[in-house]
């Protein structure tokens, strides 16, 4: 019997959690690159596996994350979004960061997924049915209400 795997590939960046954003740091002796070039490193070395494998296709986190990787790098922002259009690039609905629930109000949640769905709107032509609450601390008991 043959059997088929779905290896389903998923990624976590926290935005601002230990390091900068946009800029490296050195503390302690060690060179601490910055999550924008994590991102991009990120999403340009799944756009090189995905010219040397035609079925290959992988999820960015958040809105958040593409649209700082094509705020720097416009070039790619045709090819991003045809990406999206073929279902090659996913990104479930994590609001446009992914944030505590716990920390904030509902007003707050709201608005980080209506940010979102800007977003989705655009490169998905819709609102993701799946939301990912990854690494969140927990959730609002408000979050099914919101979602």
């Amino acid at each position: 019997m043959k059997r088929k795997i779905t290896v389903v590939l998923e990624n976590h960046f926290d935005q601002i959690w230990r390091r900068r954003y946009k800029s490296d740091i050195q503390w302690e002796g060690q060179n601490f690159v910055s999550y924008e070039k994590i991102h991009k490193y990120y999403i340009e070395k799944h756009l090189e596996i995905l010219e040397k494998n035609p079925g290959y296709k992988f999820q960015i986190e958040t809105p958040n994350v593409v649209e700082n990787y094509l705020r720097n790098h416009p070039e790619n922002y045709e090819k991003i979004k045809k990406l999206y259009a073929d279902g090659v690039i996913k990104t479930t609905n994590t609001g446009y960061v992914i944030c505590d629930s716990n920390m904030v109000g509902a007003e707050t949640l709201i608005r980080n997924y209506l940010l979102s769905d800007q977003f989705f709107k655009e490169f998905m032509g819709g609102t993701p049915t799946i939301a990912n609450r990854a690494d969140a601390f927990g959730s609002s008991p408000q979050m099914p209400q919101i979602l």
